[in-house]
């Protein structure tokens, strides 16, 4: 929008600019009627050239502007979501590295009740054998 107002004030303003010119064009024309049409259109046309210059060089000036204010734009919001990205990367970290230790610590004490119900049966066994072997 700042740049569509700006490209309009300045259009409104070389206008303007031209106007002014051919109006002097005219009232020379008016005075010198020797200077011949052809040293007129010559004069005009180098006036709409240095105004074409000059409004290409704004309209450079101003894309670099506004390539400018974008880019600080953006950049405080890409290093708020690089901050955001890191604080649940950190945090989803924590959470599976505590589930994991949570579930190695249920195998430790699942291996442990296994171990003992190995050593019972082992136990039964053996004094089923021996209980066999006594009779």
């Amino acid at each position: 929008f700042e740049v569509t107002s700006i490209v309009a004030r300045e259009t409104e303003e070389l206008w303007r600019s031209l106007e002014e010119q051919c109006t002097r064009l005219t009232e020379r024309g008016r005075e010198h009627p020797a200077d011949s049409l052809a040293s007129v259109r010559a004069e005009l046309t180098e006036v709409l050239r240095g105004e074409h210059a000059e409004r290409e060089r704004q309209l450079a000036e101003l894309q670099k502007r506004l390539e400018q204010d974008t880019v600080g734009q953006l950049q405080p919001l890409i290093a708020e979501l690089s901050s955001k990205y890191e604080s649940l990367h950190g945090a989803l970290k924590e959470d599976i590295l505590g589930e994991r230790g949570q579930q190695e610590h249920r195998l430790a004490a699942l291996q442990q009740e296994l171990t003992k119900l190995e050593k019972t049966i082992e136990l039964d066994v053996f004094r089923e054998l021996r209980g066999c072997r006594a009779e």
